[in-house]
């Protein structure tokens, strides 16, 4: 288990595999997912969103990342992710993949 700071402690069984879906008070989120095979790590950044408004924001983050894995690099990562002062991000929870993939796929239907 490792731990990864936000204002509070956000606990996160496997860190090698996860995802994590942020807010921000202004009604955005944010997703992370992590997987890992084979001592390799995929790291897929979306956001932001607003799932109940039918139009993108000005600007969506769609950033892919590989590489062998440790759980140190990944830690940071997913720090950066939750700390970026972009997204003023208030509240994170550990999320299910399926259903924040979905999210993501959807992104073509908007445009």
């Amino acid at each position: 288990m490792c731990r990864v700071v936000v204002d509070a402690t956000l606990d996160v069984d496997d860190i090698g595999n996860c995802c994590i879906q942020a807010f921000n008070d202004s009604g955005e989120e944010f997703y992370l997912v992590v997987k890992t095979q084979l001592g390799w790590t995929e790291i897929l950044e979306y956001g932001p969103i607003i799932k109940d408004v039918q139009e993108l924001p000005k600007s969506v983050i769609c950033n892919y990342q590989r590489f062998e894995y440790k759980q140190d690099k990944v830690a940071k990562v997913i720090e950066k992710f939750l700390n970026e002062y972009r997204r003023n991000i208030t509240q994170a929870m550990v999320a299910d993949v399926s259903e924040v993939k979905q999210y993501m796929r959807n992104l073509v239907d908007y445009i």
